[in-house]
C-alpha cells in the first residue's frame, strides 16, 4: 500500500477490538513524526503512567503496520460482522437473490454498511469471483496490485474509474470511491447500490437502487 498508514483506520480496529489500548488512540490524535519529542511530551501528558519513550515506541509499531494494513482492515471488517449478524442476514439475503437471477440486470447488489462508506465498496468473494473477476481477465497477481476498473453512473450520465483489488478474503473497489461515488451520490448506510457488466462499452454500470430514508 501507497502513503502512511491511515489513521482512522488504526483507531476504529483499536476502539472496537481493544479498548484497553487508549494509549493508541491518543497517541494517534497527534501522531508527531518519529524524533518529534516534543509532540511525545505532549501526547504523554493526557496519559499518566505512560513516557514519551513508551509512547514512541508504540507510534513505531503502529507504523510496522503498513505493509500489511489491507488485511489489518479487512480483520477488522470481519469482526465488526460478527458483532452484527442481523445486518449481515439482511445483506446475504439481498446479494443471494441477485446471484441466483439469471434475469436481473443488477449482478451485484449491496446493502451498505458503515465500512463501505470509508474508501472502499466490499464485495464478498464468492460474488466478485462470479460477476467481476471473470470479466476483467486479469491474472489474480494483477488484480491483488490492483487493476483500473471504468464505472458508468447510469443515474447520472457520469464516467468514473476505480481500482479494483483483492484482499485476503474478499475484493474491494477503492480508489476515489469516497469521493466519486459516496461524497457525490451522498451515500448512506442501508442504501442499496446495483453493478453490472457492460460488455458493449468494456465497463461497469453503477446505479443507486434504493435510498435508505
Amino acid at each position: 500500500m501507497d502513503g502512511a498508514i491511515d489513521k482512522e483506520d488504526v483507531y476504529e480496529y483499536l476502539k472496537w477490538s481493544h479498548p484497553e489500548n487508549i494509549m493508541f488512540m491518543v497517541a494517534l490524535s497527534r501522531y508527531p513524526d518519529d524524533g518529534d519529542e516534543n509532540g511525545w511530551k505532549n501526547v504523554a501528558t493526557k496519559l499518566p503512567h505512560r513516557s514519551p519513550e513508551e509512547l514512541a515506541q508504540h507510534h513505531k509499531a503502529l507504523l510496522r503496520f503498513e505493509k500489511h494494513l489491507d488485511e489489518f482492515e479487512e480483520q477488522f471488517i470481519r469482526e465488526w460482522n460478527a458483532e452484527q449478524p442481523n445486518v449481515n442476514a439482511y445483506e446475504d439475503t439481498e446479494m443471494m437473490q441477485q446471484s441466483q437471477d439469471e434475469d436481473e440486470v443488477w449482478k451485484i447488489k449491496k446493502v451498505l454498511q458503515d465500512y463501505d462508506l470509508n474508501k472502499r465498496l466490499l464485495v464478498t468473494m464468492p460474488m466478485a469471483r462470479k460477476f467481476v473477476v471473470p470479466v476483467l481477465g486479469n491474472s489474480d497477481k494483477e488484480i491483488e496490485k490492483g487493476i483500473v476498473v471504468p464505472i458508468w453512473d447510469v443515474d447520472t450520465k457520469t464516467q468514473h474509474s476505480l481500482l479494483f483489488q483483492k484482499w485476503s478474503r474478499s475484493y474491494v473497489f477503492t480508489g476515489n470511491w469516497t469521493r466519486d461515488f459516496v461524497m457525490r451520490r451522498s451515500l448512506k448506510r442501508k442504501d442499496v447500490v446495483g453493478l453490472c457488466w457492460d460488455p458493449s462499452y468494456n465497463r461497469f454500470n453503477f446505479s443507486l437502487l434504493r435510498k435508505d430514508i
